[in-house]
């Protein structure tokens, strides 16, 4: 299995109470799914309907309502319901970085900022581009928090 998809219709969105619980909803779906493959970090793409034409969205009445025409997505809901991915950490490489060194660490799963000119404080360049660590002496090193600030 390389993943799943869900195809969200669009009447949930012209009921006040499904429209208050689709948050927490899509987030068990998800978990569940996940949970039922043992797969915890399964890939899901997440589509949702809209409607057509002019109507009122956010459960089409009351003060909480906005007139709306076309096509609507509420896809701040979807986002939400997903975890955001897993960053893998960066490592700023100092100009002198040989690139085997450098395809080295790529391959080891590391994003690599290579450094275009000499600087005096590799740390300080590392924090500077968003790094998390810096390539020092050949090895990697997690950089000062106090230098990131």
């Amino acid at each position: 299995l390389a993943g799943f998809v869900w195809q969200q219709g669009w009447n949930d969105m012209f009921d006040k109470q499904a429209l208050e619980q689709y948050e927490d909803n899509l987030v068990h779906l998800v978990r569940d799914v996940r949970a039922a493959w043992g797969r915890p970090r399964l890939p899901v793409v997440i589509g949702e309907l809209g409607n057509g034409g002019r109507y009122q969205a956010n459960g089409g009445a009351g003060s909480d309502s906005e007139p709306a025409t076309g096509f609507t997505l509420f896809m701040d809901t979807v986002l939400r319901a997903v975890p955001a991915p897993e960053l893998r950490s960066r490592v700023f490489l100092p100009i002198q970085t040989t690139a085997e060194d450098a395809a080295g660490l790529r391959a080891e799963g590391w994003i690599t900022v290579a450094g275009l000119e000499e600087c005096g404080d590799g740390e300080a360049e590392a924090a500077r581009v968003g790094c998390s660590h810096v390539l020092d002496g050949g090895k990697v090193r997690k950089i000062n928090k106090s230098n990131k600030e």
